[in-house]
């Protein structure tokens, strides 16, 4: 076990003594400190996922990737991998490791990531830098927030704003969402960069109301993993309550995904937030399979209708009569509506005259850095988008 993972090591040009002291370290951590004379093709397949893990300790504290044990791993080894891996999470590290044992892996905790055999360094090398450099990137200010501006349907006004990660990297230039969001979330450590992100916007608000700046509603995402998170759920809630802002100035987005997995503490959290006054938002409705337990069992102000809808805006009929009926029923219950991805001026006709109250997408404006939103809010009133004629939405639908 110490040559093979010695070996590993000593490519990398580290001093003898560096390498001896990180492996003895890094075996004694995962029990494999006294079969030092043990080669790889005489280890079990539990002790060669060990020797992956401690090979992973000493090159990437804080991103470990395991490949597949050989054979099948038995009960009594299975529960050793786990509790090794379990060490490795106290320690702030993730894990990536591709297996079958998915019992092994559903009684993980959050850090534990599973993947298919045989894509895992391929589907992951590119998230594998998020979750490594984002420390680093939050410290150096490379993770920015943008603004994207929410209008009212009817007056074409800017009445609140999503706000939303960037991440300006010196070495790879503009990483959007979905190249660092995604590992993030998987990971656990989304819960890092919401916090983040909450606080900017916090900031950004107070800074405004010091200034004697009008101040609009901004919306914060929250993912599944920061509803399961009690150190953050107990964060925002002392923030929300010492804020000398509104209570409906911040206010939260959660995707109807998050919903399928939210925990009991997240619940209280959600309705206790609601209950003091913040606004809770309920993101691409209609994109999961829960939509309708999700608002008859917990309470919304906002529900943003799933993108997918409005592009096949005067496509399909049956896709208008949907939408419309969607409308109507927030209504009903009391919630206003987002349409999400509205691109053309049709479509904010067509939305606007069958009760959709507010409007958001590129056809308006893009996501914006703070500067540039905040000139965008000075110059609101003689900067009225431009209305664009691109073929009548038929607006036939069975829910007239």
């Amino acid at each position: 076990v110490y040559e093979n993972v010695a070996f590993a090591l000593e490519i990398y040009g580290l001093p003898t003594n560096e390498v001896k002291r990180k492996v003895l370290k890094a075996l004694d951590l995962v029990g494999l400190k006294s079969k030092t004379k043990s080669y790889p093709n005489q280890l079990s397949g539990g002790e060669q996922q060990r020797v992956a893990i401690a090979r992973a300790i000493v090159n990437s504290p804080k991103l470990l990737i395991c490949d597949e044990p050989t054979g099948n791993l038995d009960p009594d080894t299975s529960l050793e991998v786990m509790k090794v891996i379990e060490k490795i999470n106290d320690l702030g590290t993730t894990v990536v490791m591709a297996t079958h044992d998915r019992e092994m892996v559903n009684k993980m905790k959050k850090r534990v990531v599973l993947l298919d055999n045989g894509k895992l360094v391929k589907d992951y090398e590119k998230g594998s830098m998020a979750l490594i450099q984002l420390d680093d990137a939050i410290k150096n200010q490379e993770i920015k927030v943008y603004y994207h501006p929410i209008y009212d349907a009817k007056t074409r006004e800017i009445v609140f704003a999503e706000a939303l990660a960037r991440w300006e990297s010196p070495q790879n230039g503009m990483l959007l969402p979905e190249n660092f969001i995604p590992p993030l979330e998987e990971s656990g450590h989304i819960t890092k960069l919401d916090a983040f992100i909450y606080g900017a916007v916090q900031s950004f608000l107070e800074r405004r109301k010091t200034e004697g700046k009008k101040i609009l509603p901004i919306t914060v995402n929250l993912s599944r993993m920061d509803l399961m998170d009690e150190e953050i759920m107990l964060e925002i809630r002392r923030d929300v309550d010492a804020s000398k802002l509104s209570k409906k100035k911040i206010c939260f987005e959660i995707t109807e995904s998050a919903y399928a997995t939210i925990t009991e503490e997240g619940v209280k959290f959600l309705s206790n937030l609601h209950e003091s006054g913040v606004k809770l938002l309920v993101d691409d409705f209609g994109s999961g399979v829960s939509s309708f337990s999700t608002i008859r069992d917990y309470e919304f102000d906002i529900m943003k209708l799933d993108m997918g809808f409005v592009r096949k805006l005067g496509t399909d009929k049956k896709n208008n009569s949907i939408l419309l009926s969607l409308v109507e029923l927030a209504h009903r219950l009391d919630m206003k509506v987002v349409a999400e991805g509205v691109e053309t001026e049709e479509q904010a006709e067509f939305l606007r005259d069958y009760g959709c109250d507010y409007l958001q997408g590129f056809y308006f404006s893009r996501p914006m850095p703070e500067a540039q939103f905040e000139q965008l809010l000075k110059e609101e009133k003689s900067e009225k988008p431009t209305e664009k004629m691109s073929g009548k939405i038929d607006r036939e639908c069975c829910c007239k």
